[in-house]
């Protein structure tokens, strides 16, 4: 899936997010933001960048996506929530209203 730069930024922060969210920083979602990393093409840079974004920029970014970027997006970070075992209220709660916020859903499996 061929994100833009913007959207690429906005992504990366979600995930930066999503990793924070419990307030622990566990291996495994280390090793999938390491995949994410190269999925979306990119660096330790970019990262950066993408956590000086602003949440409201962020969210408008993240509307503005096709449905199909949105699923792709969402099996990305229930995937990376996964990573560490079972989702924390912290995670989920995050999940919930960036859904409501871009007007998506997790499929349920």
């Amino acid at each position: 899936m061929n994100f833009s730069h913007g959207e690429r930024l906005a992504l990366t922060k979600t995930f930066d997010q999503l990793i924070i969210a419990d307030q622990i920083v566990h291996n495994a979602e280390i090793n999938y933001l390491d995949k994410l990393k190269e999925l979306l093409d990119v660096d330790a840079v970019f990262l950066l960048k993408a956590k000086d974004l602003d949440d409201d920029l962020r969210i408008e970014i993240l509307k503005d996506m096709t449905d199909n970027k949105k699923k792709y997006f969402m099996n990305l970070v229930v995937e990376l929530v996964k990573s560490d075992g079972l989702p924390h209220i912290n995670e989920v709660e995050l999940i919930n209203n960036l859904c409501e916020s871009i007007g998506t859903y997790v499929e349920s499996e």
